[in-house]
Order: structure tokens, then sequence, then C-alpha cells
């Protein structure tokens, strides 16, 4: 079966490892958009997006989930 996950902070990492042992094969990863984190402020994504970038996993980083080009991508993905 071809999965989308959705997820964004540190807790959600352990479901997301289990979704990847799993046989399912995960064609994409749904998580909030990067926010600025630490004294500088920058721009910095999710623990859940960064492990996905690590597992080389598509994430889509909607500003809503209604937006049409977000839908399009998940669509796209053919989960």
């Amino acid at each position: 079966m071809r999965v989308v996950f959705a997820g964004t902070p540190e807790p959600a990492l352990p479901a997301l490892e289990a979704v990847t042992a799993s046989r399912h094969e995960l064609v994409g990863v749904v998580t909030r958009p990067d926010a600025p984190a630490g004294r500088g402020r920058r721009l910095v994504a999710s623990p859940v997006a960064q492990r996905a970038v690590e597992l080389g996993v598509p994430v889509l980083k909607p500003e809503h989930p209604r937006d049409p080009g977000f839908q399009a991508e998940l669509r796209g993905l053919a989960p």
C-alpha cells in the first residue's frame, strides 16, 4: 500500500519509523511549514520533515490543507 504520513513533532518520529519499517511504501510526508526557532529566529524544519529528508521521502508543507496546489501534489503521490 502506498502511504502518506502526516505528522510534525518529535513524538511522531516512532510512528514514522514504524511506517518506514513496514511492508508499506512511504511515498510522502505532510508536515507544517518551517517555523522560526531559537534566538536568531531562523526557519527550522519540523523533526518529522528532517527525518523524511534523511529517508529521501518527498515532504509537503502546505500553508493550508485545502490549498489547490497542495491537493494536486498529494494526488500526484497516488497514496
